[in-house]
């Protein structure tokens, strides 16, 4: 049987190759950065490591296993979930679309949130076991998400604010640029969080 010779792109199509496989290495690039501070988050949240542990703050994710994954993109880190002042907050990770032709356009993002429930402190529903027949119920856990304030990641691990607070640079290879990214991130959106999270009891 004769083999086959393959092909041999040129023009544009070579281009276009180079260029999906610039974007697949940046995307990796990226993943590694994401995982990184992934790890950070939650001994700062947990109080291991370098770090100590910071009063009122409680990682939510049952030991031993695995957090919520929100992104729909493969091998990104799952969401961390944690208390503090009392409230519910999280923090996501994924990689947003470059705003230019250049794959190194292409960054990570860190997002964090609060959410409140979409169920009544007592629901008439509980003792029958019957939640799934409440109409306030739109997803599994029977919470709202609220995404309050995100930053950007790049390849080199720089973190970047999105505008909103100041215009601080951090490194995720510096652990004490990281607690402090995450002090001042709870610090500026504690008060929008607990707005939010009476948003339904106030007139």
């Amino acid at each position: 049987m004769q083999k086959s010779t393959p092909i041999k792109l040129k023009g544009k199509g070579k281009k276009t190759l180079n260029r999906l496989n610039a974007v697949k290495e940046e995307i990796g690039l990226i993943k590694k950065q994401l995982t990184n501070i992934h790890k950070i988050f939650q001994e700062i949240i947990e109080g291991t490591g370098k770090f100590k542990k910071i009063d009122g703050m409680q990682l939510m994710t049952p030991e031993g296993k695995k957090g919520k994954k929100i992104s729909m993109i493969q091998d990104i880190p799952e969401r961390i979930e944690f208390k503090f002042v009392n409230l519910n907050f999280y923090i996501d990770f994924t990689i947003t679309p470059p705003s230019s032709d250049d794959p190194k356009d292409l960054k990570g993002l860190i997002i964090y949130g609060t959410n409140r429930t979409l169920c009544f402190t007592e629901c008439i529903f509980h003792q029958k076991n019957e939640c799934k027949t409440c109409e306030r119920i739109s997803r599994c856990d029977g919470l709202d998400d609220k995404p309050l304030l995100q930053f950007t990641v790049n390849r080199n691990g720089l973190i970047k604010s999105w505008n909103e607070i100041d215009d601080d640079e951090w490194w995720i290879k510096e652990n004490e640029d990281i607690l402090d990214l995450h002090l001042r991130a709870l610090d500026f959106i504690w008060g929008k969080a607990l707005e939010w999270t009476n948003e339904n009891l106030l007139p």
